[in-house]
């Protein structure tokens, strides 16, 4: 033929001829292989011919089988002492049967003979060697031989051990046999090769058929049979010359070595069983031989692999692994216990380098003998240095070295010149280049800890304001709070804004209880409702009296002539405004214009506090005096003094009932008088600390005082028994009691009001009264909160020192739930929060965030249930799958216009999910364990792939990319090329539940059954870190803020918990519900964070997210304080 080429092709082609002569026709196979080519088909038939000569000379000297047509064997035969049971195999010249020996004693055995009609003078010679070979082993690893011997009619036959079991790959693959014990029976085979080769033998026809797997007391253990092609080392040369005189290729042709490839070679020894133990290997690895890739490229192998082929053969079982499509790696993996990502992992490597110099091409570089090969194995389990490694470059600068040895010479001699000149200068600067680069990493490295120890501090503040809030202690988490808020220029303050929406959050629950209205320069000390107008009319330092009107939201001042105002008073029917100062007098003014009706002396005394009695006609007036004066309203006459104490008394109060007053004195001691004969009825026992305020609840039943230090206590006005007791962080300035008489508001000069339990001022403690959202404390002014009442049950009003009123709302729940709303088994949120999109199996109901409305949408009407929903990225409109393969769109503010397409693939899709640009979506179904990546506008498939215990799964910003996991670990895709790209190994210890890209993409955050949260950067080899542990329960799902720095996870516990991603740390619990919760969504734009609770019922939080927009990064200096005006504004 023209070229090597071509010769080779008709080769491979005649070797697979020639195989198969004994079942097909001889010219059919050579023009069914040449496809009409006809020089080619010339040259295979010129082959075969000198083939088919070759046979008929030794055909001559072949001894005629004596009694052919009595076999095979049938069942129920006698051979000497064996009875024939079945025929259990077929070898390439022999038949093997299951047979029963007789005597002397009884056992199972395998019976080999010689087939009918080959029982030639090569066949005979080649069963006597392999008698001859099985005679010399014995071997645990090798089917022992018990007997040999003749047939009645001449033929000769083997009695060897019965092995019942698997073939090698068949028992692995069914086990689902882990790579370790895949090794371990693999070493032991090396065992029963090796003992063959110290006894002479070559097995040459080594292959996972020929090693079958039986049981030893539960245990496997591997037995090598059928030596039928075995060849002894040590035979004598003109006995090689007869068993190798028809030039034939033996053997299993993909097994086989390439010099055991060629006809009439001698060139075979132990090192061809070596090559064949490595292609066992490379199958035990991957599933697989290496000749499988051309089923791969031409879709069937055309012929036996021919010894060119095998050279050219990718001998590395990871780079196989890695040509496999998704579904098979899934499948390979799966047969060995393994992740695809894990099995991946561990193919490459030394193990890769140990089958590569198995199957070298030259014999010479292939391991020498077994031994070494099972050596080296060994010693990649025992993780110690292999000696199989790829050629260097030292190798091949070693060959090159020895055919030019001159220039080479010349060469060195050049070179070793040169580097000695360089050497001092190089050493120099490479010494400081060093010296600059490990400064550059010292410093970078101090940076980041800077800024993590920041983090850390932002995140610990912000987790203590939290618990401040819950234990009322606001004072404490407004200093917190501001402690983070930038200010130029402030060396003091931190040089980077960490707020994220955690903080707004917590902001917000500071200032939305409260309205600010700023009425004075100086400090206001009382205020006083007039009970038939919506108006407050408060005073304070300057003397003036400020008319507020809450219709208008202004105040009108008017100058009182005192120096300073500090106690007003309203007549029950609010006819008359009493007016209390420093100038030791009373006025009584008319509300309307503030008029003078009359004036009582106080002999100068400074006026503390005045009360009218519940008739009108008595005004009690207490000051800097021990005494209490009762006044007549109508004559100004003194009616009587209430003497008892002995220092000042500073808070006054009438009873509901109008029957009874109670005094607070500096003494310690309150004093219960008579109202119609000022009789002095009971005092009660000293408290521990100097007494601030006294009033009456619960219907004049019970009787709350206050202390400077911060005492609240409430007591029985019978007996003075101990009702309820609270202690307070700051001291107290003042004390209002509601219209019922139920709950209490205590002002503190730390300016927060605080609020005593719903049920602490009733008597029968199974009475709970009040808002159940009711907060413990509320931050109300920057300064003392000089005086404080109740506008209604979920309104107060307080004046403080920083001179402002403060309207207080005690209804600050956040947490909101839709009206008129269904039980749904799906959520998605709008990225601007507006709107939500649930469903249950049939019906798709919207709720609007603003207005808590739920309504159903009858337009999306379908026999199929729904499966997943998800909005458009940046609108209003949603889609929602269904399982019959429908993907239905609709707007949440027209749902009268729905558009209908039909899906590429069928499945419960469960989890919907964009890409940012809405161009891609992924769909995912947990129970058809598949993922599916469509394109739009036809929604076309760009990707496929299984997905096996995945329980979520999640597309890239970009769309270009995915994440799964299989159980604890995680795996990122290429969805473009469908490629496995990088994988997470142990991400988990326990199965992962979500998982989830941040805005940029760049990394992933999962959550798993093991308690933890986690983020992983996909993009390098670094391993996970630990954001934190649930507290208490199990993370289910998460919902990761727009900026990547907030992290909220939900639970079956019942519990909703923050965490801070950069400071690695847990936060607060931003929700909690009556039993699990199942889901969690946060919209794109960080302002609403929306649950799915149990019972199907879905919940929400406002987070806020444009107040920090609005105040983070302003470049003033933002801080919350008294001055605030409007509901949760700051100032600047």
């Amino acid at each position: 033929m023209d070229n090597l080429a071509d010769f080779r092709k008709a080769k491979s082609i005649f070797f697979s001829v020639v195989e198969n002569l004994h079942t097909h026709d001889a010219t059919e196979l050579i023009r069914r292989h040449c496809n009409g080519d006809a020089r080619l088909m010339s040259e295979v038939e010129r082959l075969v011919a000198a083939h088919q000569r070759a046979n008929r000379v030794l055909d001559a000297a072949n001894v005629t089988p004596p009694d052919s047509d009595t076999y095979p064997l049938a069942s129920g035969d006698r051979v000497g002492r064996y009875e024939i049971c079945e025929m259990i195999g077929e070898g390439g010249m022999g038949l093997v049967y299951h047979a029963k020996q007789i005597e002397p004693l009884q056992r199972d055995v395998a019976l080999k003979v010689i087939k009918p009609g080959l029982d030639t003078r090569e066949v005979l010679a080649r069963f006597r060697v392999e008698q001859q070979m099985l005679a010399k082993l014995e071997h645990p690893n090798i089917a022992n031989v018990f007997d040999a011997g003749q047939t009645d009619k001449g033929h000769p036959f083997i009695i060897m051990e019965l092995v019942d079991g698997d073939t090698l790959t068949e028992y692995c693959d069914r086990e689902k046999s882990s790579l370790k014990e895949r090794f371990d029976l693999f070493l032991q085979v090396c065992s029963a090769v090796e003992h063959a080769h110290q006894r002479g033998v070559i097995h040459r026809d080594l292959k996972p058929n020929n090693i079958l797997i039986s049981r030893q007391n539960g245990t496997p253990l591997p037995k090598v049979i059928d030596f039928g092609l075995a060849k002894a080392i040590d035979v004598p040369l003109s006995e090689k010359r007869k068993l190798t005189a028809l030039s034939r290729i033996l053997g299993t042709p993909q097994y086989m070595s390439p010099e055991q490839s060629l006809a009439g070679s001698d060139d075979v020894d132990i090192r061809s069983d070596v090559y064949s133990m490595g292609v066992i290997l490379y199958e035990l690895l991957t599933g697989e031989t290496p000749d499988d890739h051309l089923k791969q490229e031409t879709g069937s192998r055309p012929h036996s692999p021919t010894t060119a082929e095998k050279s050219t053969w990718d001998k590395k079982p990871s780079r196989q692994y890695k040509r496999f499509s998704p579904e098979r790696r899934w499948e390979i993996a799966a047969n060995r216990s393994q992740s695809p990502g894990r099995l991946a992992a561990q193919l490459s490597g030394d193990s890769d380098w140990i089958v590569v110099k198995a199957l070298e091409h030259e014999k010479c570089r292939r391991y020498q003998t077994i031994t070494a090969l099972s050596r080296d194995l060994e010693r990649f389990l025992n993780s110690e240095p292999i000696d199989a490694r790829p050629p260097s470059p030292i190798y091949h600068f070693r060959k090159l070295a020895e055919r030019y040895k001159g220039a080479f010479g010349i060469l060195v001699a050049l070179l070793v010149s040169a580097i000695a000149i360089a050497a001092v200068s190089f050493h120099q600067a490479q010494t400081e280049r060093n010296q600059r680069h490990q400064i550059g990493i010292l410093l970078d490295r101090v940076e980041r800890e800077r800024l993590r120890n920041n983090e850390s501090l932002y995140a610990a503040d912000i987790r203590i304001a939290a618990e401040s809030l819950a234990d009322g202690d606001v004072a404490q988490a407004i200093a917190l709070l501001n402690r983070h808020v930038p200010v130029p220029n402030n060396p003091t303050r931190f040089d980077q804004d960490h707020r994220g929406i955690e903080w707004s959050h917590l902001l917000q629950k500071v200032t939305a209880t409260r309205t600010a209205f700023a009425i004075s320069n100086e400090p206001l000390h009382t205020l006083a409702n007039r009970p038939d107008q919506d108006r407050l009319i408060a005073s304070g330092d300057l003397g003036l009296l400020y008319d507020f009107a809450f219709e208008s939201g202004q105040a009108k001042s008017c100058e009182m002539g005192f120096d300073a105002i500090n106690t007003l008073a309203f007549s029950p029917d609010g006819a008359l405004l009493a007016v209390g100062g420093r100038q030791g007098m009373i006025r009584l003014t008319n509300p309307a214009d503030f008029s003078t009706v009359a004036e009582f002396s106080f002999d100068g005394i400074e006026v503390l506090d005045l009360e009218f009695s519940r008739d009108g006609t008595q005004l009690f007036a207490s000051g800097r005096s021990p005494d209490v004066r009762v006044y007549d309203v109508a004559t100004g006459s003194t009616l009587g003094v209430l003497r008892f104490h002995a220092k000042t008394i500073e808070s006054i109060c009438v009873s509901a009932d109008g029957k009874s007053i109670a005094c607070a004195s500096d003494d310690k001691i309150i004093s219960l008088w008579n109202v119609a004969d000022r009789k002095l009825i009971r005092s009660s026992p000293p408290a521990k600390h100097r007494l601030t305020n006294v009033a009456f609840g619960a219907g004049g039943r019970t009787i709350v005082y206050a202390t400077v230090k911060g005492d609240v206590e409430v007591r029985s006005v019978r007996d003075w028994g101990l009702i309820h007791a609270e202690k307070l962080p700051s001291a107290v300035q003042s004390l209002a009691i509601s219209a019922d008489g139920n709950r209490a508001a205590v002002g503190c000069r730390s300016g927060v009001i605080h609020l005593l339990p719903a049920d602490a001022l009733a008597q029968d403690r199974s009475i709970r009264v009040g808002s159940p959202v009711e907060p413990k404390a509320i931050y109300a002014h920057r300064g003392r909160v000089n005086d404080v009442l109740w506008l209604d049950e979920e309104q107060i009003a307080s004046v403080g020192g920083d001179g402002a009123l403060v309207v207080s709302q005690l209804d600050v729940r956040n947490e909101h739930q839709p009206r008129d709303a269904m039980p749904v088994n799906r959520i998605s949120i709008s990225d601007d929060g507006r709107w939500l999109a649930t469903h249950d199996y049939r019906t798709v109901q919207l709720v609007d965030t603003h207005t808590h409305q739920a309504r159903q949408v009858p337009t999306i009407n379908t026999e199929s249930m729904l499966a997943g929903i998800s909005f458009f990225p940046g609108e209003h409109r949603f889609a929602i799958a269904t399982t019959d393969g429908k993907l239905i769109t609709a707007h949440a503010e027209n749902t009268k216009r729905c558009e209908t397409f039909t899906l590429p693939e069928t499945a419960d899709f469960s989890g919907l999910k964009f890409s940012a640009d809405g161009r891609r979506l992924l769909l995912f179904s947990r129970s058809d364990d598949i993922l599916v990546v469509v394109e739009r506008p036809g929604f076309e498939i760009v990707f496929r792939a299984s997905c096996p215990d995945a329980y979520t799964a999640d597309l890239a910003p970009d769309g270009k990319h995915l994440v799964t996991s299989f159980r604890g670990d995680v795996m990122v895709y290429n969805v473009d090329s469908g490629d496995l790209i990088r994988t997470s190994l142990s991400h988990h210890s326990e199965t992962i539940h979500d998982l989830q890209f941040d805005s940029n993409g760049r990394h992933v955050v999962t959550s798993s059954d093991d308690r933890t949260i986690r983020i992983w950067d996909p993009w390098s080899d670094g391993p996970s870190e630990l954001i934190g542990v649930f507290p208490g329960g199990v993370p289910r799902m998460l919902a990761l803020s727009h900026d990547g720095r907030t992290l909220f996870s939900v639970s079956r516990s019942g519990e909703a918990w923050g965490f801070n991603v950069p400071a690695r740390q847990k936060l607060f619990p931003v929700m909690k519900a009556r039993g699990e919760f199942f889901d969690c969504r946060l919209s794109r734009d960080d302002s609403v964070f929306v649950t799915l609770q149990e019972g199907r019922v879905i919940r929400w939080i406002t987070l806020s997210g444009d107040l920090q927009s609005a105040t983070a990064r302003s470049g003033s200096s933002p801080a919350i304080n008294a001055d605030t005006v409007g509901e949760g504004s700051i100032t600047k």
